[in-house]
This record gives structure tokens, C-alpha cells and sequence, in this order.
């Protein structure tokens, strides 16, 4: 009993369990947060805005380029850390904004639905704000993870959720647009508290500006892309799909697929953030690795899989949360999702286990695999089956 306290105080379990709580305060504040905006919002327009975030979330995750992953690998190591901090930011943030250019300045090809977007400088300059703060926030909590300092992640993730719990119920009148602002809005407060007021606390004497040095750049570039060509990857299916859905289904499947989608990624949850924790973990002690995997492989288990067994039970409950619609419509999705999360766990340990080896090649390599499967099964059968 005392060997087990005191294995669950060390950082690895502490971080995970920050890192997990995240997720959890992410997936909470995400029923109430979906529960009003299917109340307060036509269908319609939450099938939009759903295909609309997932967009800002590929491009984010497209721009970031692996910065983040690098910050893990490389910060607690670093000689200049504070410079390296800045080097990152900065990288990410002029990404953010090529990507986010490019994206809309072809969005009747990419995307012909959300070609409004670019009706509309609102809109866009929203889309724009949105995007970049998606690209940043990541970044910054990867920074608070790499220093084992994961707690701040969690309060960052706090201001986010219960920021815009607030801001949905003030923007109704303004349809899709409001659904946008009170993500972005609570997402820009977050980065701008965390850049001035918590990362100062995690690394000593930090302060934000605008710096780029090319030998930070080059120390962490070749593994940052290499591991987010793989993130990339592993994401396409989660990003992709609500896309593949509102072309091919109508924006109504849209919205019912993408809540059983918001359900199904808070099961994976667990694995996830063992797997952050192992990671910054293996890379401060990297001599203790084989140690730190076979405890996360049992830790993940352990959490995973009586909550998968009990969602998928209780599926038709969780869903009648959003409407009886979601119930008909999204509860074989759910389940499907709850039955693959044990998989979804050890997948995610191995992968850090190969992040940590620096064998990039096999990462890439079996998160193409499995993301091709996906999306090319998925196109396949969605105009016969439906979303399941």
C-alpha cells in the first residue's frame, strides 16, 4: 500500500493525472457546452460550426509542425531554454497564419460548404484568431508538460471551458459566428494568461516576445517534423471525418456524428495522457525507460478499460443529454468508439516508446496504416450505412 502511494505521487502519475484531468474538464464542460448550443442553435448551424473547428484543427495541427512534441523532447535539455520558448511561439504562430491563408484563400476547393466563410471578413478574420489560437494553446501546454509542471495545463484548460460556457448563451443572435467567437474568445484569453502569468512560474525569468534563432530551430526541426508528420496521421481520421460527413451526409449527421466523435476521444483520454506523461517523463530520465512504459502500460489499462465497458452500456444515456435525435442517430458510432479505446491505449504508449527511441520511420509507418484504413473504410460505407 505504501509502494503504491507512493508510485502515485512521482511525477510520471501526477502529470498523467493532471494531463487526464484536462481531458475530463475538456469532455464535461463539452456535454454542457453542445448540450446548450443544440438548444440555443438551429442543427444546421452546429453542423457548420463543427466542420468549421474541425478545420481550424487541421490546419493547427498541419502548422504546428511537431513544435510542440520537439519542446518535450529537447526543452528540459536545452541550454537556452527561455529563447527556445520564444523560437517556438513564434515559429507556430507565423505558421499558423501561412496555413490558415492558404486554407481560405482556397476554401471553394478544400471545402465547398464552408465556402461562406469566405463571403464574410467577420467570418474570416474570426476563422483567422481562431486558428492561431488553436495552433498556440497546444504548444503552450506541451511546454508546461515538458517541465512536468502539467498542472498549469489544467488550469489553462479551466479558463478555456468555463469561458465559454459563458460566452455560448451571450452570442445566440449571432448564429454560427456565435458558436465560433465563444470558443476562440476563451481560447485567446487562455494563451495570453499563460504566456504572461503561468509560463513565468514554470521556467524562472520567462518572458514572451518575438524571437527566432535558426540554432534552436534547427535543434528541434528534424524531430519535430518527423514525429508530426506521424501526429498528422494518427489525427486525420478525428479531423477529417467531420468534413467527410458534412459533404457526404448533410450538415444534420454532421452534428450527430460529431458529438458521438467528442464522446469517443474523452475514452481515449486516459491512454493519452499516461502517454504525454511517459514521454516528458523518458525524456528528463531517459535511462529509466523500460521502467516508465510497463507502469503507464498498466496504469492506462487499468483506467480504460471499466470506463469503455461502462460507456458502452450506458450510450443511449449519455446521448439523450444532447436530444432523442442523438440517441437513434449516434449510438452504434458510440459504441463502435468505446469498443476500440483498450487498443487506442496501448497504441499510444508504444508510439511514445518510439518517439523516445527516435524511430520515426515505424511511427510513421503504422499511423499512415491506421489512418488510411479509416478514412478510405469510412468513405466506402458512410453513403450506405450512415455514420456507424
Amino acid at each position: 500500500m505504501v509502494y503504491l502511494k507512493n508510485s502515485l505521487t512521482k511525477p510520471l502519475f501526477t502529470n498523467a493525472w493532471y494531463l487526464t484531468s484536462v481531458n475530463l474538464m475538456q469532455a464535461f464542460v463539452g456535454f454542457v457546452f453542445w448540450g446548450f448550443a443544440t438548444r440555443l442553435y438551429q442543427l444546421e448551424d452546429l453542423g457548420i460550426a463543427s466542420a468549421t473547428i474541425s478545420a481550424a484543427s487541421l490546419i493547427s495541427g498541419i502548422a504546428n509542425l511537431g513544435v510542440g512534441v520537439g519542446l518535450i523532447r529537447f526543452l528540459p535539455v536545452s541550454r537556452s531554454p527561455r529563447r527556445l520558448l520564444n523560437t517556438a511561439f513564434t515559429f507556430s504562430g507565423i505558421t499558423a497564419l501561412l496555413f490558415t491563408g492558404v486554407y481560405i484563400a482556397g476554401i471553394r476547393s478544400w471545402s465547398p460548404s464552408l465556402a461562406v466563410l469566405s463571403a464574410n471578413w467577420i467570418l474570416i478574420l474570426v476563422f483567422v484568431l481562431f486558428t492561431l489560437a488553436m495552433t498556440l494553446e497546444p504548444t503552450l501546454q506541451m511546454a508546461y508538460t515538458a517541465r512536468r509542471r502539467a498542472v498549469y495545463a489544467l488550469a489553462q484548460t479551466s479558463i478555456i471551458n468555463i469561458s465559454r460556457l459563458v460566452l455560448v448563451g451571450i452570442f445566440t443572435k449571432f448564429r454560427v459566428v456565435g458558436l465560433l467567437l465563444s470558443i476562440s474568445v476563451s481560447v485567446i484569453f487562455a494563451i495570453i494568461l499563460g504566456l504572461f502569468f503561468f509560463l513565468p512560474k514554470v521556467e524562472q525569468n520567462y518572458w514572451p516576445r518575438p524571437e527566432f534563432f535558426l540554432l534552436d530551430f534547427f535543434e528541434i526541426i528534424p524531430f519535430s517534423l518527423g514525429n508530426h508528420i506521424a501526429n498528422i496521421l494518427s489525427k486525420l481520421p478525428q479531423l477529417v471525418m467531420p468534413l467527410l460527413v458534412l459533404e457526404l451526409l448533410g450538415p444534420a449527421s454532421s452534428g450527430h456524428a460529431y458529438i458521438a466523435w467528442m464522446i469517443g476521444m474523452l475514452l481515449a483520454s486516459p491512454g493519452l495522457a499516461i502517454a504525454h506523461s511517459a514521454f516528458a517523463e523518458g525524456s528528463n530520465n531517459s535511462e529509466q525507460w523500460a521502467d516508465i512504459f510497463s507502469k503507464s502500460v498498466i496504469f492506462g489499462l487499468a483506467i480504460a478499460i471499466p470506463i469503455t465497458i461502462s460507456v458502452y452500456w450506458i450510450a443511449p444515456w449519455l446521448l439523450a443529454l444532447f436530444g432523442n435525435s442523438y440517441v437513434k442517430e449516434s449510438t452504434t458510432l458510440l459504441r463502435w468508439l468505446a469498443a476500440t479505446t483498450p487498443l487506442t491505449v496501448i497504441s499510444g504508449i508504444y508510439f511514445t516508446k518510439l518517439r523516445l527511441k527516435k524511430e520515426i520511420g515505424k511511427l510513421i509507418c503504422f499511423c499512415g496504416i491506421t489512418s488510411f484504413c479509416t478514412i478510405a473504410i469510412s468513405v466506402g460505407f458512410l453513403p450506405a450505412t450512415g455514420i456507424p
